[in-house]
């Protein structure tokens, strides 16, 4: 498959997939884009970590403070804050990484019904915000969750992605992420 341009997916976002909904792996591309962009984080999973980003950026320049400064965070423990971030987001920054967004969906305290309900209502609004700006969403791979919903969750994110890309490689260096938007001067 070739890879996708942001102007193709205008009004839609990527999903990645990969080993610890790949967060890792896209370290080396909020390194790259927070040397000189502004860019919104939601961590869905608990999985931000900043000192291994900041490893990655010290890679790239010595200005990590101010790389650092041009990166937001907000987390969301449920589904339900998912929806309300991405809801209450009305202007993005330059650049838009949701991360390990299904987690928060696979809670069995919350009706199925209602997870997809939920699920639906927040591509709504990713696809809102990818249009003035690009969105990358990660998740885990497809078939490590036991979720009774979990297939039905995940073809619902999967149908309404503008392109996905599962990462299999544990050693995942930048240049195997970078083509994935290539239109943002990564690499």
């Amino acid at each position: 498959m070739d890879s996708p341009s942001i102007e193709q997916n205008s009004a839609s976002y990527i999903l990645l997939s990969g080993s610890h909904a790949a967060t890792e792996a896209i370290f080396p591309i909020i390194a790259r884009l927070s040397t000189e962009s502004k860019i919104m984080v939601l961590d869905c999973g608990n999985r931000f970590n900043v000192f291994p980003l900041a490893r990655e950026i010290r890679k790239i320049t010595p200005k990590v403070t101010t790389s650092l400064k041009n990166i937001s965070i907000a987390r969301a423990f449920t589904c339900y804050q998912v929806v309300a971030l991405l809801s209450s987001l009305a202007i993005l920054p330059d650049y838009a990484i949701v991360l390990d967004l299904l987690s928060t969906f696979y809670d069995e305290n919350v009706p199925v019904v209602e997870r997809k309900r939920l699920l639906l209502e927040s591509i709504v609004h990713l696809r809102r915000l990818s249009v003035p700006s690009p969105v990358l969403v990660t998740t885990k791979p497809l078939a490590s969750v036991r979720e009774p919903a979990r297939v039905e969750l995940e073809n619902i994110l999967l149908s309404s992605a503008g392109a996905s890309y599962q990462i299999q490689k544990p050693d995942l260096k930048a240049a195997d992420i970078t083509p994935l938007w290539p239109t943002m001067g990564i690499g």
